[in-house]
């Protein structure tokens, strides 16, 4: 610890109650006057090793700076009897400590000494006393000051712990303090600021707890004195031996900073000359540690609950500004693009439920691109990039324990807690917009169903009020509609097909090229496009229903203005499609063969088939080439051999012999008119089958021959 100047050493000893001083006077009187002297003089080691002292007598003051040179340069333990001293007593404290010297300018004879050295030790224990109070009253009222400086700094914890390293400098005395807070991660002790240092190095420090000075303060929560550092034992690091040395520190004192049983850090303090600290400075430097770790504790504290505060703030403002996106009428996109441009990152908004319902929006606020196909027939966006699978980077947009869709966020970098806040809370305004959005589209829904049946009981009339509502709706009655019946071919809820519809129809449904009603367990569909544009979107549907679970079949009406007729032509192929299994499709392009569509199945199509070609099909399945049937269908719709011979790619001879043998598995006249109006019937019926999936005649001959094998092998095996 630094030693105290002689112009600014004090001349008297202060008490808090202002009189020992005066005391002091009275004592040192009593032993000039025992002695016999003209004068006296004392000086003695305060609390903070300072030297003070103080003198009795008109010249009393030459004597007071020689005994103050003497404890300045020996602290008391040089000779008893200087040679610029008459006499000098040496004063001893209780626990032994020569804290001081009291000189005469001339020595006391032999018959006073007795009493002058008694005098001389009341000096001592007056000043004993005296010197403790002292140093503890200004102690504790440098560290109260301190101490209030530093906590007049709660939210700004840099300049706290730059308050804190000076004020125990100046407080201590010291040449270098410096503070380093532990990090609990690391298990170590990192310097953080310092005061006094000389060396740029010198806040670069750290070490694990338990090496080192500040270590082992940490370590066992107590306070270390090391008089000199380069004799102290616990192992410390290289970097902190050198910082130290180059400093030229010597004498350290590290106190552990706690606060409420938990270490916060340590608060150190070195002087470059041999310095012994006092129980005194130990126990104010400790209670400035305890202060200074409230000071930090708060002030992380309190900038916690600024920063809280200050998100709040922000969050509130988010909330406004995507409430206000989500009011502007701009549905999710606006408030995608309101989200992206607030959080400064592109952001990617998934739709469940849907195929090609997902954008992707810049920071800027616009949509930087989307896979959802465009309404105005344009050619649809470049795809919205790589997924984002990282959990912490989406947030899921719900409606109860529903997953409407996802919000991610573009890039690699973390994300903050600002801006996952406003991913939550653009999550539930989508949440809300997508519910409003679903409410409209139902109630759209119910209407268009509902036009669809009115215009089905208006079996092709057109009554004005139907009329008017048709228009409202943007419903053209006059215009000819494709009518498709969709039905499930396992049991399940309405609402599946529903979304099933309105995702493979959206496009269609918001332009009115479609109408859905629903009957039940079935769908209606009434398609303002061609019979083969329609077959293709009904086609997808069933295509997606079958990946989704919802597996259907449907029948297809050719267009009409009519949808009364469309819809027994629907039904009546529906019939038909139940025969070849979910996912089939059957459209109504019978002309004259429209009457098969009443039947109530197909058995009776299958026999006529069987009957009229059967024989045929056999013979072709059990003979290498075959080739007769595709003969025979042409010769009927041909006539001519060398027309046949043409289509077949074979010699007219070859067209001959097949149409004898024909006659002959047929056991009729190919020439007769009634027999030709039924076989032209049957490749009707059969081309009818084999859109279902149904051909009675591609296995004919073969069962046969392979149920007749085992007989023949036996018969073999009998011979």
């Amino acid at each position: 610890m630094a030693v105290t100047s002689l112009e600014s050493a004090p001349v008297d000893v202060q008490t808090n109650d202002g009189h020992r001083a005066g005391r002091l006077d009275g004592a040192l009187e009593v032993v000039t006057r025992a002695a016999g002297a003209d004068c006296c003089a004392v000086a003695w080691i305060d609390a903070w090793s300072s030297v003070g002292s103080s003198g009795f007598g008109p010249e009393s003051a030459p004597l007071e700076d020689s005994v103050r040179r003497l404890m300045a340069a020996d602290r008391g333990e040089g000779p008893v009897v200087p040679d610029d001293l008459a006499w000098v007593f040496r004063l001893t404290a209780r626990n032994g400590e020569h804290f001081g010297c009291l000189a005469l300018d001339q020595a006391p004879d032999p018959d006073s000494l007795e009493l002058v050295e008694v005098a001389a030790r009341h000096v001592a224990c007056l000043l004993e006393t005296s010197r403790f109070e002292a140093g503890q009253t200004a102690a504790y009222r440098a560290l109260v000051e301190v101490c209030s400086q530093i906590q007049a700094e709660e939210l700004r914890t840099d300049e706290i712990l730059a308050l804190i390293v000076r004020g125990a400098r100046r407080l201590m005395e010291v040449d270098v303090t410096w503070l380093a807070l532990l990090d609990e991660d690391a298990d170590r002790v990192i310097v953080k600021v310092a005061s006094g240092a000389r060396t740029e190095t010198f806040v670069r420090m750290w070490v694990q707890v338990g090496v080192g000075v500040g270590g082992l303060a940490i370590q066992d929560r107590r306070p270390v004195v090391v008089r000199d550092h380069r004799t102290f034992e616990n192992p410390t690091t290289d970097l902190v031996k050198h910082a130290i040395d180059s400093e030229g520190i010597i004498s350290m004192i590290c106190v552990p900073m706690v606060f409420e049983g938990e270490v916060v850090g340590a608060l150190y303090g070195g002087s470059r000359t041999p310095t012994d600290f006092t129980e005194l400075a130990v126990s104010v430097f400790a209670a400035l540690a305890s202060q200074a770790a409230a000071a930090i504790v708060h002030s992380r504290l309190y900038r916690t609950l600024a920063d809280n505060n200050a998100t709040l703030t922000q969050a509130l403002t988010l909330h406004q500004s995507l409430s206000e996106a989500a009011l502007s009428g701009e549905g999710i996109h606006g408030i995608a693009a309101e989200l992206a441009r607030v959080i400064e990152r592109d952001v990617i908004v998934r739709r469940e439920g849907g195929t090609g319902r997902e954008s992707r929006y810049s920071s800027d606020g616009s949509v930087a691109s989307s896979a959802t196909p465009p309404r105005n027939g344009g050619a649809a966006a470049e795809p919205p990039g790589p997924e984002v699978d990282d959990d912490d980077l989406a947030v899921p947009i719900t409606a109860g324990s529903e997953l409407l869709g996802t919000i991610n966020v573009a890039g690699e970098a973390a994300v903050t807690d600002l801006q996952r806040t406003a991913l939550r809370q653009a999550a539930t305004v989508m949440a809300l917009e997508i519910m409003r959005e679903r409410a409209s589209l139902e109630a759209e829904w119910r209407l268009r169903g509902e036009l669809l049946e009115e215009i089905l009981s208006a079996e092709g009339e057109r009554p004005e009020g139907l009329s008017l509502r048709a228009e409202q709706a943007g419903i053209d009655l006059a215009e000819p509609r494709c009518l498709a019946l969709i039905e499930p071919t396992e049991p399940c809820e309405p609402r599946d097909l529903q979304i099933l519809l309105r995702v493979s129809l959206n496009r269609y449904l918001d332009s009115g090229d479609a109408l859905v009603a629903m009957r039940g367990e079935r769908a209606l569909v009434a398609f303002a496009l061609g019979q083969a544009e329609a077959a293709d979107v009904v086609r997808g549907a069933l295509a997606k229903g079958m990946k989704a679970g919802v597996p259907a079949i449907a029948g297809l009406s050719e267009p009409r203005t009519n949808l009364a007729i469309a819809l027994k032509e629907s039904e009546a192929t529906l019939r038909l499609a139940a025969e070849g299994g979910p996912g089939g499709l059957v459209m109504h392009d019978f002309g004259p063969l429209r009457f098969l569509l009443d039947g109530p199945g197909t058995d009776e199509m299958v026999a006529m088939v069987v009957d009229l070609l059967g024989p045929i099909a056999r013979s072709d399945n059990n003979r290498a080439g075959g080739g007769i049937m595709e003969t025979l269908r042409a010769h009927l719709e041909l006539g001519s051999r060398p027309a046949v011979a043409e289509r077949c790619h074979i010699h007219v001879s070859t067209v001959k012999y097949r149409m004898q043998k024909a006659r002959d598995l047929l056991g009729r006249s190919i020439s007769e008119p009634r027999v030709r109006f039924q076989l032209m019937l049957a490749f009707e019926v059969l081309d009818v089958l084999r859109t279902l999936g149904i051909d009675p005649l591609r296995d004919l001959g073969r069962d046969e021959e392979k149920a007749a094998a085992p007989g023949v092998e036996a018969a073999r095996a009998g011979q």
